[in-house]
């Protein structure tokens, strides 16, 4: 498995992001994706960046799934330090026998051309499964909305009732309304005579403000049970999504 990236800056700053809420993730490799997941303790959420094979200069896997667990921490503080050094492009490929993951990092800038090598080790996975979405029932709201939410809000949890001409968030002191007739949401899949409820999180309020900074837009999905989902797509190859678990 070999991966390239002739810019790892945008790699850095979406790593950076997940960086806020866990030290450790998932790291899940498949021909259609690369992805990393952490998940945060409390207020329980996982939250994850999926990469898809565009993203690359070069996207290579003979496998049809790989799944360990890699140092998020350490994968980041390395591309950190290789770019204030001025290194730009960095290749990546794992190597399964010894459970190691290889980084090599170019610096474009000088000649003759300067290479430095890095590497991680990768641990066992440890499996969890998520609940199916149902991606039909959604709410979209523009990023600073969202964000004035979170503030507004200032509560580990947000209470979202959606119908099909608006959406609520509450919680015991406060709400906010947004309707679609003033053009401040998007609702998809509500009949008339639907009430939809769910809870999502807002906290870390630095990870959540963070996020939303990447995209113009978040998506609220309502999944078969009880659990949402948060999707914020950065660009044609990137998106962050957060999984919200049943809040018991």
């Amino acid at each position: 498995m070999m991966f390239k990236l002739d810019r790892f800056a945008p790699l850095l700053k979406a790593t950076s992001t997940l960086a806020l809420i866990g030290e450790k993730a998932d790291l899940r490799i498949t021909p259609i994706m690369l992805s990393l997941e952490v998940k945060h303790p409390s207020p329980a959420f996982n939250a994850g960046l999926l990469l898809s094979p565009g993203f690359f200069t070069f996207f290579y896997t003979n496998k049809i799934h790989h799944y360990s667990i890699i140092s998020l921490e350490l994968f980041y503080i390395t591309m950190n330090i290789m770019n204030a050094r001025g290194f730009s492009s960095m290749l990546f490929f794992l190597v399964e026998r010894s459970n190691r993951l290889y980084l090599r990092f170019d610096h474009s800038k000088i000649e003759p051309k300067v290479t430095s090598f890095r590497e991680l080790t990768l641990n066992p996975p440890e499996m969890n499964h998520l609940a199916r979405l149902d991606y039909a029932t959604f709410v979209s709201i523009d990023s600073p909305t969202f964000r004035n939410i979170v503030t507004e809000l200032h509560a580990d949890y947000a209470h979202v009732t959606l119908t099909d001409s608006q959406v609520k968030f509450s919680n015991a002191d406060k709400e906010i309304v947004l309707t679609k007739r003033k053009k401040q949401c998007i609702i998809g899949d509500v009949s008339e005579k639907d009430e939809i409820k769910f809870v999502i999180t807002l906290q870390p309020t630095m990870f959540f403000h963070d996020l939303s900074h990447q995209s113009a837009r978040v998506w609220l999905f309502k999944s078969s049970n009880s659990s949402s989902a948060m999707i914020v797509p950065v660009g044609m190859y990137t998106q962050f999504w957060v999984y919200f678990p049943p809040k018991e």
